[in-house]
């Protein structure tokens, strides 16, 4: 583990003071997972964003195919009705 040196604000050193306290854990332990609850949260912004291009894209190739195919579905549904097979 490397240290660091940390330069904050007064109010949030006071903060993380008793918010320390509370918890029962020292500076370091808070500020740490208070950095890889914030990194966590950045990751999985970032994935949700990825899975919505990809739903849409999707999207938008499905509709793509159901445009290309309708012509097939309606020679088929009128082969049917014609009793052509």
């Amino acid at each position: 583990m490397e240290k660091i040196i940390l330069s904050i604000p007064n109010d949030l050193l006071q903060d993380v003071n008793l918010v320390s306290e509370r918890l029962k854990k020292n500076r370091s332990q808070l500020i740490r997972q208070a950095i890889a609850e914030f990194l966590n949260q950045i990751k999985q912004k970032e994935f949700e964003e990825l899975m919505a291009e990809g739903y849409q894209e999707s999207s938008s190739m499905n509709s793509d195919i159901i445009k290309d195919s309708l012509g097939l579905q309606a020679e088929c549904a009128g082969k049917v009705w014609d009793g052509d097979e």
